[in-house]
């Protein structure tokens, strides 16, 4: 709906008028907001990022798999970045400005995957986490910032020495409690079950007969005491 233009004087009706100017929700074709594409746009920005999370950490195990499962996660991330920035947008963004939505959506999305991903699983694979978290902390801000800059230049580049010095110090921090657990870590995703024991080979077949030897007698000396 566009903002009604009003001459009166009354501080009510500027104030409503100023509020109509701001990005108001989206509306149905009944004029109501919405309710179903909003909750869409948000459930596929929280399982996209799940999704990413899971394949980014769990990459070793089986990398085909898991770029699979990375990627299907991207996709549904940027389902619902579409949905909400471009889709619900009031007035509708001009394609150089949804390019930019899209592709810092992606930085974004990798960044908390990554973080989500590596606190997640840390125990699981302490060596990756210890890179995964910090890279993915600066990642997130700069699809954070390049997504929808706000504060001024200065502002924004004070806040990103902050969370620059936060992941530096984050990796030493982590560096040395991931070799305390690598040890103990497992190689797979166990989620606390006993790992499984390799079965022993049974066979059916009968034990070996044993044969006994037979005894020799000993041999017969004729000489008897002759000369």
């Amino acid at each position: 709906m566009s903002p009604t233009v009003t001459t009166s004087d009354d501080p009510s009706a500027i104030a409503e008028f100023e509020a109509d100017l701001a990005n108001a929700p989206a509306v149905s074709s009944t004029g109501r907001p919405a309710v179903l594409l909003p909750f869409m746009g948000y459930l596929f920005y929280f399982v996209g990022i799940a999704q990413m999370s899971g394949g980014l950490v769990h990459y070793p195990l089986d990398p085909p798999r898991y770029t699979a499962l990375a990627g299907v996660g991207l996709a549904i991330f940027l389902t619902g970045t579409i949905i909400n920035e471009v889709v619900l947008r009031s007035p509708r963004p001009t394609a150089l400005q949804a390019a930019r939505v899209i592709s810092t959506g992606i930085v974004l999305a990798l960044g908390l995957g990554m973080v989500s991903g590596g606190a997640q699983h840390f125990e699981d694979f302490p060596q990756r986490s210890t890179v995964l978290i910090p890279v993915g902390l600066v990642l997130a801000y700069i699809g954070f910032v390049t997504h929808a800059p706000r504060g001024g230049f200065r502002r924004m580049m004070l806040v990103g020495g902050l969370v620059g010095a936060t992941s530096v110090a984050a990796f030493f921090l982590l560096t040395p409690l991931a070799d305390a657990v690598a040890g103990e870590a497992s190689q797979g995703d166990h989620h606390g079950e006993a790992p499984a024991v390799a079965p022993q080979s049974v066979t059916n077949d009968p034990a070996p007969e044993t044969v006994p030897k037979p005894v020799q007698a000993p041999a017969h000396n004729d000489s008897h005491g002759s000369e």
